[in-house]
């Protein structure tokens, strides 16, 4: 799928250099199954790359094109500033976690000390208890008396 889409825009890219091109630099362009190139292939078909839009609508079309990419390099600008907040944030979370958890537990507040290993570890997963189901009891069958009768 990926190879396919691959191969998707790479046709997109080449229709827009070669439509792009004037033509006076006109080359045939052949579709080899999914791709397209200037060679032709065993099987190949050959494709009019000619632009047929007017100066107005390539203009328009260029303009749009450079709309997008500043739209795109504004939304990484964004995103960096973001992941970098967020990073920062982070780093300034974990500097003080014993402080923190110790200060809500009322120790260091009040006066008092809190042991060590009470203050959980960074890289510690929380503790929780799994309760043990016993297995089902086994059903036992009555046997039979001796002096069941028997069929007739």
């Amino acid at each position: 799928m990926v190879i396919l889409l691959r191969a998707h825009i790479r046709a997109i890219v080449a229709a827009a250099v070669l439509s792009s091109l004037p033509t006076a630099w006109a080359q045939t362009v052949y579709r080899c199954a999914h791709l397209y190139s200037d060679r032709p292939c065993p099987g190949a078909v050959a494709i009019d790359a000619s632009d047929t839009r007017t100066r107005q609508q390539k203009a328009q079309s260029d303009g749009a094109t450079q709309d997008m990419a500043r739209a795109a390099d504004r939304m990484e600008q964004e995103r960096r500033v973001t992941e970098r907040d967020q990073e920062r944030s982070a780093t300034a979370r974990q500097a003080f976690p014993a402080a923190s958890i110790a200060r809500s537990a009322g120790g260091t507040a009040a006066g008092k000390t809190v042991p060590a290993r009470s203050l959980p570890r960074a890289n510690e997963l929380p503790f929780t208890a799994v309760a043990r189901v016993p297995p089902p009891a086994k059903h036992t069958r009555a046997k039979p008396s001796a002096e069941a009768p028997k069929g007739d």
